[in-house]
């Protein structure tokens, strides 16, 4: 299993390096557009710098922030508004949704699904979308580059697997179809945004009402 606890003092240094400010910009593109949602999941949060963005933008909204490394945890547990309670940090992984009864208005994966094989990624997304509530909104940040785009933009991607795979035992070095798994599991695409010269994309799905994700 991958393991980030080594590479978590230094994480976000390296993603400002390399890309800037753009990745927290992409990730809290569509922020706006959600209207007033109760309960907020965010889904392998890292290094939690969306979460005071999400607390500005949804005051009374309870959010759990479900992430697997510690060390991950205890630095975006410096990032909360102060004497805020409205954050729940849970230490884990997808797993601990399998038999979890609540469903959440609103859904959060920010460059996370990317260490997913595909195999194991379907299962993943049928976990997360079980926790959507119908009528939910669902925010999926990523990068996204596939044979179509420059050289150097493929080559960069291969070095980011690469490194995690070093510093991280990260198995997966292969990005998914993400727009294929989503439009497979009939949830409405709402709008779209590009950022990094097309590397990356943030979508706004909507869950439009229930269905069986295996059918």
């Amino acid at each position: 299993m991958p393991n980030y606890d080594r590479i978590a003092p230094f994480y976000d240094l390296l993603s400002s390096l390399v890309f800037g400010r753009k990745l927290p910009q992409a990730e809290c593109y569509f922020y706006s557009q959600v209207k007033d949602p109760a309960s907020i999941l965010v889904f392998g949060g890292g290094t939690g710098k969306c979460l005071k963005p999400l607390q500005l933008h949804y005051p009374r909204a309870t959010i759990h922030f479900l992430e697997a490394s510690s060390k991950m945890i205890a630095i975006a547990n410096e990032r909360t508004i102060p004497n805020c309670k409205s954050v729940e940090f849970i230490n884990g992984n997808e797993q601990l949704l399998v038999n979890r009864s609540q469903q959440y208005d609103l859904l959060v994966t920010s460059f996370v699904l990317d260490v997913f094989s595909e195999s194991r990624l379907a299962v993943v997304m049928d976990i997360l979308y079980r926790v959507l509530r119908p009528g939910g909104f669902w925010i999926q940040t990523d990068f996204y580059v596939y044979q179509s785009h420059p050289w150097w933009q493929r080559a960069l991607l291969r070095t980011m697997y690469l490194f995690f795979r070093i510093t991280a035992n990260q198995r997966n070095q292969k990005l998914a179809d993400f727009d294929r798994y989503f439009k497979e599991r009939l949830l409405e695409l709402v709008a779209q945004k590009m950022f990094c010269l097309s590397m990356v994309k943030t979508v706004l799905y909507h869950k439009t009402q229930e269905t069986d994700p295996n059918h």
